[in-house]
């Protein structure tokens, strides 16, 4: 389903990636470290359904959420406090029933081998992400990995994007930008790359609809068509 003006055919010549709700699926384990750090502090756990709305911005925005959600007042202090604690648990726990969603690594490989050069980048903290991206999807052959670096804001700021543009050595207009977040299509649009919305992820198909990406894709393989038309 396109929704805005799409680059011409042969135009996108690399590609990069959101990771958790577009090549994998992490939301039982988010949600089981979540809750852990919840139990530690008396409140009741929460519905894996209910993880998508506190993700997408990072580890803090995410735990300032679930405590928002318990309707107690919430320091600053509080919140150092639990991040630290829900970072030890999801640590402990980071590639339990974490998987790659269907099609993503043979899709990938074929992206590979049609020239278009890949990349990921994530608002998770980077040594876990190159640790996901190393254990889950280590056959891929990525120009580069990036999470969320000390000094570099997270998306949607572009500076990350930006970087991986330069990494890549593909002009930023030549670039898709693959995300299931409003953050993600916010990303692409602020560093002037096409933003390409998938639908498996933890964002509902209309509100990505609405933030008008150049495309939107239910499959992987409906993916790599597009990309490679």
């Amino acid at each position: 389903m396109t929704t805005s003006a799409v680059p011409p055919a042969g135009a996108i010549q690399a590609a990069i990636f959101d990771l958790d709700g577009t090549l994998i699926d992490s939301l039982a384990d988010i949600a089981d470290a979540g809750n852990r750090m919840l139990a530690r502090r008396g409140h009741a756990p929460l519905p894996v359904e209910r993880y998508p709305s506190f993700v997408g911005e990072g580890a803090r925005k995410l735990v300032e959420g679930l405590l928002a959600d318990t309707g107690q007042p919430v320091t600053d202090e509080v919140i150092v406090a639990a991040l630290r604690e829900y970072r030890k648990e999801y640590e402990a726990g980071l590639i339990v029933q974490t998987r790659p969603y269907p099609q993503v690594l043979e899709v990938l490989a074929s992206l590979h081998q049609h020239g278009v050069r890949l990349a990921v980048l994530s608002n998770k903290p980077d040594e876990w992400t190159r640790m996901i991206v190393s254990e889950l999807l280590s056959e891929i052959p990525f120009v580069e990995v990036r999470g969320q670096r000390q000094g570099v804001p997270r998306k949607p700021d572009p500076t990350a994007a930006r970087e991986l543009a330069a990494a890549l050595a593909v002009p930023v207009d030549h670039i898709a930008f693959v995300g299931d977040t409003l953050v993600d299509m916010h990303t692409a649009r602020a560093a002037n790359m096409h933003p390409v919305a998938v639908t498996w992820g933890f964002t509902d198909a209309q509100a990505l609809a609405a933030a008008q990406p150049v495309h939107m894709v239910d499959s992987m393989s409906n993916l790599a068509r597009w990309l490679m038309r």
